[in-house]
């Protein structure tokens, strides 16, 4: 008797379980329609606010920021259960596209499903901007106003996990960090640091006045600089473990070239 009583008990136990994950799921799926935050692939929202400073928290995907004649933003290749927001606050443009539990809760149960690839990109009409910041797990970024429109960023951030990072603009200070992504630059990088675990840092600077320290760091990764000191001030570090160092140095070095490496190979001319 009380082993079919305690029988009964677990299965009763076992149906609540089964409910209450049923519930969640339910709620997981339709959460972003009932806060208004899914917009149908392909959506543009049209920004008529003024704004000095980007900032974008992605998952999955690709986030790019782009030279324009009006200022935007388009979303588009969206799982439906992303919620996606672009609005201007306090002259930032904030723009994110999150699972839904990642925007209440924190957590991104929406993982283990697979889903949350984005692409957004952010267009606009300006060149000059006081911050870009770009947070994702692992989403590429690009950014790359062209070469008639180059873009001009006081204080640039980007982190992602596994995501690739490409930055064709002029920065005067900030951090570009990834994992595993790799990290390719160009334009003219000043008081920057730029750090990977195991992926690629390839960086050609070009000639301008330059006048913060400008660090390479990552543990398995190689690192390819190539550099026009031409009125170039700034001091140079490479630091590797185990990846290759590689430097081409164009114009009269006259600034602090510093190279640190455990077992890696180092090639500089």
């Amino acid at each position: 008797m009380n082993k079919a009583i305690k029988f009964l008990e677990n299965g009763r136990y076992v149906i609540v379980c089964a409910v209450i994950a049923g519930v969640a799921f339910a709620v997981y799926m339709l959460l972003p329609l009932v806060s208004g935050g899914v917009l149908a692939n392909g959506s543009v929202v049209t920004i008529s606010e003024p704004f000095s400073g980007i900032k974008i928290d992605a998952d999955a995907g690709r986030v790019s920021i782009v030279s324009g004649d009006t200022a935007r933003v388009s979303f588009s290749e969206h799982d439906p259960r992303i919620a996606v927001s672009a609005a201007v606050s306090g002259g930032v443009l904030a723009v994110t596209a999150r699972e839904p539990w990642q925007n209440h809760i924190g957590f991104n149960i929406g993982r283990f499903g697979g889903a949350g690839a984005i692409n957004v990109q952010v267009t606009v009409p300006q060149t000059v901007f006081d911050s870009i910041t770009v947070s994702s797990a692992s989403a590429d970024t690009v950014i790359d106003g062209g070469t008639s429109n180059v873009i001009t960023v006081k204080q640039l951030d980007i982190n992602t996990v596994s995501g690739d990072i490409t930055v064709n603009a002029d920065a005067q200070g900030g951090n570009l960090g990834t994992v595993s992504g790799n990290v390719s630059c160009g334009g003219l990088l000043s008081a920057v640091s730029v750090n990977t675990v195991s992926g690629n840092i390839n960086l050609t600077q070009a000639a301008g006045d330059s006048y913060g320290a400008l660090s390479l760091s990552t543990v398995s990764g190689d690192v390819n600089l190539r550099c026009d000191f031409a009125g170039y001030g700034a001091d140079v570090s490479f630091t590797t473990v185990s990846g290759a160092l590689s430097g081409a140095f164009d114009g009269n070095v006259r600034q602090a070239v510093t190279v640190t490496t455990v077992s890696g190979d180092v090639r500089l001319g």
